[in-house]
């Protein structure tokens, strides 16, 4: 069963790598292509507004526009990054029910049905976050507790303790 998650994630892993090297090979051959594009519209615009403005003016205006335009590409590319799902692997389910699955199965649903119960009585989740966190931290750091318990859940209730007197 792990090897199959392991193997799913890998695939799923992979088929994204795989997706993000084309788009950035894409985007990179684009902004090459657009660059050398960009210089000829530069060096032209340059020399046309060199003739009606002092030179160094004609460059900051051709320097701005070019400023301008990385930046609104840039903004583009950041939008249809954000707004584009990642492709993903199908996920194929499990062929056999597995004595694993059936037991994470139990567990999901008794998680589920402790999930409703606490939910109606009004428990703060937060609450029995620290709750767990605390009997988990207890039961870890105390060896005795731990083997109490176990013996409570063989054997049935411990008999009472009598008052010392």
């Amino acid at each position: 069963m792990a090897g199959d998650i392991v193997a799913r994630g890998v695939k799923r892993l992979t088929t994204w790598y795989h997706s993000i090297m084309a788009r950035t090979l894409i985007l990179v051959l684009c902004g090459w292509a657009a660059l050398g594009g960009l210089g000829f519209i530069a060096v032209g615009s340059y020399l046309s507004l060199s003739e009606v403005f002092v030179p160094w003016v004609a460059g900051l205006i051709v320097g701005c526009g070019i400023l301008l335009l990385s930046l609104l590409g840039a903004w583009l590319t950041i939008l249809y990054w954000r707004s584009t799902p990642q492709p993903q692997a199908p996920i194929e389910p499990p062929e056999e029910n597995t004595e694993a699955q059936t037991l994470v199965d139990t567990a999901t649903h008794l998680g589920e049905i402790v999930g409703a119960s606490l939910s109606k009585s009004g428990i703060r989740t937060t609450d029995v976050m620290i709750a767990a966190l605390v009997a988990g931290t207890i039961l870890g750091a105390s060896p005795a507790l731990r083997e109490r318990l176990l013996k409570r859940k063989r054997y049935g209730p411990l008999p009472p303790r009598r008052s010392p007197r």
